[in-house]
């Protein structure tokens, strides 16, 4: 019971905090105190404008003065913001009614006892944080309506007036009006308590249902879980509409006083100033941390569903549990994001971090996986082929890829050989950037390798589309990457789009340009295909915003022409510093040598690869070529014969090659 009571207590202090502006709603059956409440909050819009009027007036007196000047534009931001949000309070007051109540009666319910252990760790994580912002926005509100009496100043703000205003009783009635409005103020700045209060209580409610799923154990608690969750996304698709202008013009106005802040900083004043106005910007960065924390976790926590269904799929295996699982599954594809579309990208930390950290540019080698002859992994041969790379400049791998023969193995191979690269490269001093491909399989062993590798602090990760119920649009592949996102969300996610083995030929500036900010981690593609003008629309996809790989080794020049500038390439372990003289060339525009040095290469890929597979012709060229012993391929593969490999031979002789001489 003890937890109802916390949860209650907290209510009522967030409901507290806003009540100078009479900002908690009351019930729909008070016509007259909903009156009331417009007129009030028309008033306290009025009494803004009326302070946002004068410091306006002394801003545009003050241009020579930057410390005024600063302190007069962050107080008529606030005052902006405060009217805005009452604006936006108005507009959604009937929502706002809707989703409040239902928050208040689900708590009058008595909850079971994994309910009220996930409230209590709810308000144990939020507790601190957000009572610290309410006690400060009422504290620096407080110490601003003293300040007269203590510094020498007329009114608590910086105000100015095209009037004399030193006679009573006109001073005294600024001054209190000055109050009234930093009062209104607090209070409107501790909505944004109120926005995380249902932001917060949206996720606990899909957490409850995650663990009420997987404790499912009949057809009737999966209809109820069904029911529960058509419920749960209404009121979350709701709250959602209801946040999001209030979030949007939380970040407007705390990035306009960063901004400003930020470039009184870099002039030279007093170190006791310039400190208080940094104290200013840990203020506005807080307030968007006040709604960035509880949207980000509300949309993972929508999507968690879709894994607890995932889970249950592998338990059960009655038809008409797998359709109602389905239904789930399919319903928690998207999210529940906080975003406005063309203005405001979904609310989350990741997709700001992503964005800004995946930087890597230039050349990735898709390693070989190394086998016995009796067909087991020889993970021995790894930290060799690691710093063999590393030797040779290569700073990225990719790891269980089509070379890599990913998909012929088990998902506990592919386990194996990627901690075996990250023993290898991440946690040895090599170094080099590791990007993991976790397609080629089912859904749930899709997930589960996404997982395995954000969980080793992989550098990125590259996965295939669906290759059996096969994406026919971008929509659809938007769908399935952004459940393979969800599962990594941390983890930089690029696709793989290899239509010749995939048959997925969807075009890829199409899909580029259809993300948006549907898939927070998404960073680009590995484009192995011939089709250079689909490659540049997907390089010029949203001005450039993804990083795209080229996985043809017989159009460097091209693509490198056209604005490409990495490359995924099998013949980089092989021919690392021909490839590396070729990308120097193409990019000093030597285009008489790098077109040279492209043909030799050209001729190299026909010269391996007319003898059988690319995997099974690559594996024989390293051997041939390098001390890196990769094995034979794995089946259905089989190794190329001995004259294939007596041509071969030959052939790289001819070119100036020095293959091994073996008997086979």
């Amino acid at each position: 019971m003890r937890e109802k009571i916390i949860l209650k207590e907290v209510m009522f202090v967030v409901r507290l905090s806003l009540f100078p502006v009479w900002g908690w709603p009351v019930s729909k059956d008070a016509k007259f105190k909903i009156f009331c409440v417009k007129m009030y909050q028309t008033l306290c819009i009025i009494i803004s404008m009326c302070h946002e009027i004068p410091l306006i007036y002394g801003a545009l007196n003050n241009l020579n003065k930057p410390i005024i000047l600063v302190q007069q534009l962050l107080l008529a931001s606030g005052c902006i913001h405060v009217i805005f949000d009452f604006i936006f309070y108005r507009l959604n007051y009937h929502h706002l009614q809707d989703v409040t109540f239902k928050m208040t009666d689900y708590f009058d319910l008595k909850l079971k006892s994994t309910e009220e252990v996930i409230i209590k760790k709810y308000i144990d994580k939020c507790l601190i944080f957000y009572g610290f912002c309410m006690f400060m926005f009422y504290l620096i509100t407080i110490v601003s309506l003293v300040a007269p009496s203590v510094l020498e100043q007329d009114f608590p703000t910086l105000a100015e007036y095209p009037f004399n205003v030193s006679n009573q009783p006109l001073k005294m009635i600024i001054y209190v009006h000055q109050c009234i409005s930093g009062l209104i103020t607090a209070g409107q700045l501790c909505t944004n308590n109120y926005m995380a209060l249902l932001l917060w209580f949206t996720s606990a409610r899909f957490e409850m249902l995650t663990e009420e799923l997987r404790s499912s154990t009949d057809i009737h608690q999966l209809f109820k879980c069904i029911k529960t969750h058509q419920e749960l996304l209404k009121y979350a698709a709701k709250v959602a509409l209801i946040v999001r202008p209030f979030a949007f013009t939380t970040i407007c106005c705390s990035t306009f006083c960063i901004i400003i802040v930020l470039l009184l900083l870099i002039t030279r004043h007093p170190v006791v100033q310039l400190i208080q106005f940094f104290g200013l910007v840990l203020i506005c960065l807080s307030e968007v941390f006040m709604f960035t924390w509880p949207a980000e976790y509300l949309m993972y926590k929508s999507n968690a569903t879709a894994q607890a269904a995932f889970d249950a799929f592998q338990c059960n295996q009655s038809i008409k549990m797998w359709n109602c699982l389905q239904i789930i599954v399919m319903r928690s594809q998207k999210p529940i994001r906080i975003r406005i579309a063309c203005l405001m990208p979904t609310l989350c930390f990741n997709y700001f971090t992503t964005q800004l950290s995946y930087t890597y540019r230039g050349l990735i080698v898709p390693v070989l996986t190394p086998f016995n002859n009796d067909g087991s992994l020889n993970l021995d041969i790894i930290p060799q082929y690691a710093t063999y790379l590393a030797n040779k400049g290569i700073k990225g791998i990719l790891v269980n890829g089509t070379s890599g023969e990913g998909m012929s193995m088990s998902i506990a191979e592919r386990k194996l050989i990627t901690e075996a690269w990250v023993k290898a490269v991440l946690l040895k001093e090599t170094k080099q950037h590791l990007m993991i491909q976790v397609g080629g399989a089912s859904l749930p062993d899709v997930i589960e390798l996404a997982k395995h590798a954000a969980s080793l602090r992989v550098d990125s990760i590259l996965c295939l589309p669906e290759l059996y119920f096969k994406p026919t649009t971008p929509e659809q592949l938007i769908e399935y990457l952004q459940i393979i996102g969800n599962a990594a969300p941390k983890t930089p996610l690029l696709y793989y789009h290899i239509p010749m083995f995939t048959n997925v030929n969807i075009h890829m500036g199409q899909f580029l340009e259809s993300i948006g900010d549907k898939i927070p981690s998404f960073v680009g593609i590995k484009f192995t295909s011939a089709n250079l003008e689909e490659g540049a629309q997907a390089l010029r996809a949203n001005n450039r915003k993804y990083t795209i790989f080229l996985g043809n080794d017989q159009l460097i020049n091209a693509a490198s022409a056209l604005g490409i500038d990495s490359f995924i390439l099998t013949s980089i372990n092989m021919f690392p510093e021909l490839i590396l003289d070729l990308l120097t060339a193409c990019k000093n525009g030597d285009t008489l040598r790098a077109r040279d040095m492209q043909e030799k290469l050209s001729n190299i890929v026909v010269i391996i690869t007319k003898h059988g597979n690319w995997v099974q012709t690559m594996k024989k060229a390293m051997v041939l070529l390098t001390d890196i012993d990769a094995g034979l391929p794995r089946a259905p593969l089989k190794s190329i014969s001995s004259e294939a490999i007596t041509i071969m031979t030959r052939d790289l002789t001819n070119l100036g090659y020095q293959p091994k001489i073996k008997h086979y």
